[in-house]
């Protein structure tokens, strides 16, 4: 049993001196219940752990990180497992963007984590609905996340930063459809995002597709430290 161990002492003492100097926490307390029941032939065992009031920043003040509460509960009877992830109050500000999830919750099983559908929020605003499964997750996991929901174009002109700003015409809400696969060694982002004369964003006029309908499809590869852009472009309708 380990009950709310202080975590800004433990992160001075044990992260590395780069990881310290970058970031400092300022709250946090970890719990750990672990409890054996059973005999040899037929033993079973409960695994709790909790998370609580992490806050971290960086130290030139641009990311600030809370995490109110991350709960896990964990059964076995060493032939099979499941348990349950749940956290409460996520939020991250970055270059005065705040990006938020109220409740997420995973179900983990002998193989396969569930990701259950939860709502992502950009300054409030902004919702974007994530859900997916991994499997394989302890040997050669494999994840297919999938993301829907409407980008407030005044959000992401605030995400991309003051420096940006004055470059940027933004206008309403753009659809988003996307969806991120792969394994440790290859991810592929595939992404839809259309947008119209009353919503769009943009960093410069382009002629002819000035108020028409506009649909931008792109897939993004990661394998071996390699980033390829393909099958991307943008598509006018009338």
């Amino acid at each position: 049993v380990m009950d709310k161990m202080p975590l800004e002492q433990a992160f001075k003492l044990f992260a590395p001196a780069e990881i310290n100097k970058t970031y400092t926490v300022n709250s946090g307390a970890l719990s750990l219940n672990a409890d054996i029941k059973g005999n040899i032939s037929a033993p079973a065992a409960k695994v709790k752990f909790n998370l609580n009031n992490l806050s971290l920043k960086d130290n030139i003040n641009r990311i600030n990180y809370f995490n109110n509460l991350l709960t896990a509960d964990f059964d076995s009877d060493f032939k099979t497992f499941k348990g349950v992830i749940n956290n409460s109050d996520f939020r991250l500000s970055m270059n005065g963007a705040d990006i938020a999830c109220d409740k997420l919750s995973i179900n983990a099983g002998d193989k396969d984590l569930i990701i259950n559908p939860a709502a992502v929020k950009v300054n409030n605003t902004t919702v974007v609905n994530i859900s997916g499964t991994v499997t394989d997750y302890i040997n050669n996991p494999v994840f297919d996340i999938k993301a829907k929901g409407g980008l407030i174009t005044a959000a992401l002109k605030q995400l991309l930063g003051p420096e940006a700003a004055p470059y940027i015409k933004e206008k309403g809400v753009l659809p988003l459809s996307a969806n991120v696969s792969g394994n440790a060694k290859k991810q592929i982002i595939t992404a839809e995002i259309s947008a119209d004369a009353d919503n769009y964003i943009t960093f410069a006029d382009i002629k002819h597709i000035l108020g028409r309908n506009t649909v931008l499809n792109t897939v993004i590869e990661l394998q071996n430290n390699k980033l390829t852009i393909k099958d991307t472009g943008l598509y006018a309708g009338s």
